[in-house]
């Protein structure tokens, strides 16, 4: 029985704290206009690459400028992606406490109401069914 306990909380441990959604919950067309931004914005971006290389031109020999012009967008490029990592392991951080302080309370829990909970059991087991499956139902509608 302890091993199916462990068993049942380490799965919903892992349900409540991941970070990944068990669907996506978009539809269709959510994923279709997604697709066509997505597009959108990679040729919006080249465009404006090569407005800025035509414009330096202008001031500056074509070699210069087409150098100019990629070290602008690798920098840029590298600051949004140092960025993105920090937000990332940021939220990792956060994340990997969340579930260190969630361990804590489900252990507490079990501690305190381990032995509490197996007398109601046996004093009253219909209604522990009884709760079991309203429980049941309630964090299968959550989750």
């Amino acid at each position: 029985m302890k091993q199916l306990f462990n068993l049942a909380e380490n799965l919903v441990m892992s349900r409540l704290l991941s970070n990944k959604a068990p669907l996506t919950h978009v539809g269709k067309g959510g994923i279709l206009l997604l697709f066509c931004v997505g597009w959108l914005v990679f040729f919006t971006l080249g465009f404006l690459c090569l407005a800025c290389f035509l414009y330096m031109q202008t001031v500056f020999n074509p070699v210069l400028a087409s150098l100019i012009t990629a070290l602008v967008a690798l920098s840029v490029i590298l600051v949004l992606s140092i960025a993105f990592y920090v937000y990332l392991k940021m939220r990792q951080r956060a994340l990997a406490r969340k579930q260190e302080e969630m361990r804590i309370l489900i252990q507490m829990a079990q501690e305190e109401l381990g032995q509490e909970a197996v007398e109601l059991t046996k004093n009253n087991p219909k209604t522990s069914v009884l709760a079991a499956c309203i429980s049941g139902y309630a964090l299968g509608q959550q989750l």
